[in-house]
C-alpha cells in the first residue's frame, strides 16, 4: 500500500507491525567506517572515542526516539553532540563551538542547539574553508 510519505507497507515483522520500504536506493555510504579506517583517525575509533548505534529502516521511530537512542551513547565525556548526515563542519569548529559554550550563562550546563541551513555543493572533503 502506497502512502503519501512514499513509504509502502510490505508485510508485517515479528510483532505483527507493518514493516515498510521506503526507497529502493541503495544504501548510504558509511562515513564512520571510511573515518575509523582512516590511519590519521583510527586511533579514536580504537580508543572508545566514536560510538555507533545503527538501526534498520523497519526498527526506526522516528527522529525523537533517534535523538534518545544517541544520547545513550554518552559515558560521561566533556561534551556531548548530535548532528545528522546532512551537516558540513568548518575549519576549526571544535573551538568555536566549545567557546560558544563557555559564553552561555548556564555553563558548564549548556545546551546549544540549532536548525543548520541546507547546502548543495558538496565538498571533497567535507570542510567549509
Amino acid at each position: 500500500v502506497q502512502c503519501r510519505t512514499g513509504a509502502q507497507v510490505v508485510g508485517k515483522n515479528a510483532q505483527g507491525r507493518d514493516q515498510t520500504k521506503v526507497s529502493d536506493a541503495p544504501p548510504d555510504r558509511n562515513g564512520i567506517e571510511e573515518f575509523c579506517n582512516n590511519p590519521t583517525y583510527k586511533r579514536y575509533c580504537d580508543e572508545g572515542h566514536i560510538r555507533v548505534l545503527y538501526l534498520h529502516e523497519n526498527e526506526s521511530l522516528g527522529p525523537a526516539m533517534a535523538r534518545y537512542d544517541s544520547s545513550k551513547l554518552w559515558v560521561g565525556e566533556t561534551y556531548f553532540m548530535q548532528v545528522d548526515s546532512h551537516l558540513e563542519f568548518a575549519k576549526h569548529w571544535d573551538e568555536m563551538y566549545t567557546n560558544e559554550l563557555k559564553a552561555t550563562k548556564s555553563f558548564p550546563k549548556s545546551v546549544l542547539s540549532s536548525y543548520p541551513p541546507g547546502f548543495t555543493n558538496e565538498h571533497s572533503n567535507g570542510i567549509l574553508e
